[in-house]
């Protein structure tokens, strides 16, 4: 990157340092040939061997000043032995007057210096240029000072000044299986799947970044680091990653595992497996969320894998252990079953029988009274019939015969019956009738008796909600008219909503939409390609509360090589895909 005004830059530079000493030792060297011979002073001037003389007089400067910069370059080379001549006098005249060009430079892309391998910088230090890529940031140091946290584009270095440490922005993921023991010593594998990035701090997307930078966690993560023993298994040296991946997670499980029983950590069924496994896996990522932010970092996500016994003889035990429990739950249930159905079959007969002969009994006395009109027999025994299921609905025997809703439809039967007014819910609206989530809507009941008529004020109408908070649960009519306010959560979906008054129910539902994108997250497969391949390019947004944003919602990729085979994709489930293809130039 040659510019003029650089080049400049250098030569004024060059000129004021040398210039004037030029200058006095010029003047000096003419005094001196003029004092020599001033007799002759006038024709002196007008040959050329008297100005040779004068020029001469200021190669003894030139050569002081050549010979102070090669002693300074052997100094150099000595401190510095990996230093060659050339470039301990291209340090000096760049330390002195600057660099007339864009080098020397070095070029930082996947946490590592990828060229040239074996820089003036990466041995000395600057001044020189840096090439940081998008998705890296670097820490930079001088005299074991730290000085700056630099993102991704070109930033300078000055005088002695490398760089401490190169990170990587992007998310990541790191499979380690962890040896650990149960409560009773039987050794386990679990492989353990860590998704992770650096955290950002809640920065902006700077220009030329693919991901936000925050200098304070890049400085944090970068410092983060422990020095083992000499010849332990993961190296001498562990960074930020290490003691998220190795130190904490491995630490955490062990001890989740060693406080648990192994038929705690095995289920008899492959649910109750899942169950103890998302157990175990909630408080081991609840347990990185906290730590994480110590070294600069963020979770993404934490799985786990199928739990192994190393011991065959262990392994046989357990399957042994499954059989038994699943052949005695499976006599129990049998057993279980069979009683339940005589209890039911008992109470049907049971009940039966009392409502056969309640009827007799009214029967036989209603026959009895000839006085008694026959017309009206039906309608006795209809009330009678609304006897008994009464005195049923209070034996508990009874309701395994006649369920509620039975119970509340003849309810809603006998009301006309007897004169009774039987309020309904006749509406039962939301507005609106979709909000986000942690939003609010109205509920409205209106209520009627089925044939247009308006029911009393203060009649009790209950309402419900599958999801979310009502203001209240239970509201008194005024005109017709009940209402409550829904509060939904942090979670999206469909709220089922009802409204119920006298045994008479409604419902309908709300749906809960998510918010809009706060956090966006990039994965690429697979992270570099030859020129002409594809990489597939995976963008996957959540709202504040982690639900994946609404389907339509458009994300814009953008590439500073090759072509996108899309670059404006509409969302489905909260992710939308695109493809980069390489059009044969280098770079990233």
């Amino acid at each position: 990157m040659f510019k003029i005004e650089r080049l400049t830059r250098f030569a004024r530079k060059v000129l004021w340092a040398v210039l004037p000493s030029l200058v006095v030792v010029l003047v000096l060297s003419f005094l001196t040939q003029v004092l020599a011979r001033p007799e002759d002073l006038h024709k002196l001037l007008g040959t050329w061997q008297f100005w040779l003389r004068v020029a001469l007089g200021i190669v003894p400067l030139l050569l002081a000043i050549l010979t102070a910069f090669l002693l300074a370059a052997r100094f150099l080379r000595a401190v510095y032995p990996r230093l060659r001549r050339l470039e301990a006098i291209k340090f000096l005249l760049f330390s002195r007057f600057g660099r007339p060009s864009f080098g020397p430079w070095m070029k930082i892309q996947g946490s590592k210096i990828t060229m040239p391998e074996n820089s003036v910088l990466t041995r000395i230090g600057g001044p020189g240029s840096l090439i940081v890529a998008g998705d890296n940031a670097v820490v930079l140091e001088r005299g074991g000072v730290f000085t700056s946290v630099q993102g991704p584009g070109f930033p300078q270095l000055g005088p002695f000044e490398r760089v401490y440490d190169m990170l990587d922005l992007g998310p990541k993921r790191t499979c380690y299986t962890v040896t650990a023991m149960s409560r009773e010593g039987i050794l386990l594998d679990w492989t353990v799947e860590v998704q992770y990035q650096l955290a950002d701090g809640g920065q902006p997307l700077s220009n030329g970044a693919f991901y936000p930078l925050s200098p304070d966690d890049v400085f944090r993560a970068s410092t983060s680091k422990w020095i083992r023993e000499d010849g332990w298994k993961f190296g001498q040296d562990m960074d930020w990653e290490g003691l998220i991946v190795i130190s904490q997670a491995e630490g955490t499980l062990r001890s989740i595992l060693a406080r648990r029983p192994l038929d705690q950590l095995i289920g008899i069924t492959e649910e109750e497996e899942q169950a103890a496994r998302i157990a175990i896996q909630k408080e081991l990522e609840d347990d990185l969320r906290a730590y994480a932010p110590k070294v600069g970092a963020k979770i993404l996500q934490v799985r786990l894998d199928n739990l192994r016994v190393r011991d065959e003889v262990a392994q046989q035990w357990i399957e042994s252990w499954k059989a038994r429990w699943q052949s005695w739950s499976a006599e129990r249930l049998g057993h279980g079953e069979a009683a339940n159905i005589y209890q039911l079959e008992k109470a049907k007969a049971e009940a039966q029988a009392e409502m056969i002969l309640e009827i007799s009994q009214a029967l036989r006395g209603f026959l009895g009274n000839p006085s008694f009109p026959r017309q009206a027999i039906s309608q006795m025994l209809r009330l009678r019939l609304f006897s008994v299921l009464d005195r049923a609905d209070f034996a508990k025997s009874s309701r395994v015969f006649f369920p509620t809703q039975t119970l509340e439809a003849l309810e809603t039967i006998r009301q006309p019956i007897e004169g009774r007014i039987q309020p309904i819910v006749t509406a039962l609206i939301a507005n609106p009738s979709s909000i986000t989530v942690t939003e609010s809507t109205t509920i409205l009941a209106t209520i009627g008796d089925g044939q247009g008529n308006a029911v009393p004020d203060e009649t009790e109408v209950v309402f419900g909600s599958s999801a979310g908070v009502l203001s209240d649960v239970s509201v008194k009519s005024v005109n017709s008219v009940a209402q409550t306010m829904l509060t939904a959560g942090s979670t999206a979906g469909d709220a089922q909503v009802w409204a119920r008054v006298a045994g008479a129910t409604a419902s309908m539902t709300v749906k809960v939409l998510p918010g809009p994108p706060a956090d966006v997250s990039l994965l690429v497969n697979p992270p570099g390609t030859e020129a002409g391949g594809e990489i597939e390019l995976f963008a996957e947004a959540r709202d504040a509360f982690g639900n994946p944003v609404a389907d339509g919602t458009q994300a814009i990729f953008r590439a500073t090589l090759g072509r996108l085979s899309a670059s404006a994709v509409e969302s489905r489930q909260g992710r939308a895909q695109s493809r980069l293809l390489a059009d044969g130039k280098v770079g990233q």
